[in-house]
């Protein structure tokens, strides 16, 4: 890991402080929310990159606009924001790990998520290959066995 994760350098005790001293609407604008948490914590890029995937790809959203819901939407959110993350390439454990420092600074829990056994691993973005690319690549595979095989039609799907 390149740099340590501390109690005083730690993504769950910048939003926690946003919270409470700025309420939920630094959270809704989403350009003063990225510039005052880049202020709060510099040093800590990949969990900066990882909360502007999220916002990008509207887990956040998902978890924000559940705030003032029953537990049961709130569950439903965050299962939600997780499977949006794990789905577009953050690892379970990036994905559990941003959610829950959410979930810290929102006040839905009162244990701050565990940084301890995170690496820098967990905070990467995979590509993730779209349906679209996949379909294609599996069309060129059964039209190169078709070559192969003589077979005169491939199987339409």
């Amino acid at each position: 890991m390149s740099k340590k994760r501390t109690l005083q350098n730690n993504l769950s005790y910048a939003l926690r402080y946003m919270f409470d001293n700025y309420g939920m609407n630094i959270f809704l604008d989403s350009q003063k929310f990225l510039i005052t948490l880049d202020n709060l914590i510099p040093t800590l890029e990949e969990e900066l990159k990882l909360v502007k995937f999220a916002i990008e790809k509207n887990a956040l959203s998902t978890i924000l606009n559940s705030h003032n819901q029953r537990d049961v939407d709130r569950n439903f959110a965050y299962l939600r924001a997780k499977t949006i993350l794990t789905k577009n390439g953050v690892s379970e454990k990036g994905a559990i790990y941003i959610l829950d420092c959410f979930l810290y600074a929102l006040d839905w829990v009162d244990d701050f998520p565990d940084y301890e056994d995170l690496s820098d691993e967990d905070f990467k973005i995979s590509e993730v290959v779209s349906e679209d690319a996949k379909n294609k690549a599996f069309d060129e595979k059964l039209s190169s066995q078709a070559h192969n095989k003589n077979i005169k039609n491939k199987p339409v799907i």
